[in-house]
């Protein structure tokens, strides 16, 4: 993924903070539009966007197995399963951040450096 790559859904379009994607290669380059995960950073300025219009746009996508919350201004994270319905929320700095879709682990300590 380069910096400017971005993600269509649909007709819309969106630039996540992190996105990762196991599916072949994109002939298209900076266009993608089969994320496994979906990584976005809350800020004051962003939060209702992630948490709302984002969110419900991106569980169109069939590829996407983890939806990931991750806030600047304190220790905390939520992953958002397929469904929609199953979050889990972490706020201790030995919470584990596990993203199974992608074998992936990190502490919250680690992700709040």
């Amino acid at each position: 993924m380069t910096a400017s790559a971005w993600l269509a859904v649909g007709e819309d379009h969106y630039y996540p903070d992190v996105f990762v994607t196991c599916g072949q290669d994109n002939p298209c380059g900076y266009v993608r539009t089969d994320p496994t995960v979906i990584i976005e950073v809350q800020g004051r300025s962003t939060s209702r966007t992630d948490r709302g219009e984002k969110r419900l746009a991106y569980r169109r996508l069939p590829s996407l197995r983890e939806y990931v919350l991750v806030w600047q201004d304190r220790m905390q994270v939520e992953v958002h399963g397929v469904d929609g319905d199953d979050v889990t929320v972490l706020e201790e700095e030995h919470d584990v951040l596990g993203l199974a879709s992608i074998e992936f682990e990190m502490t919250l300590a680690d992700i709040h450096v």
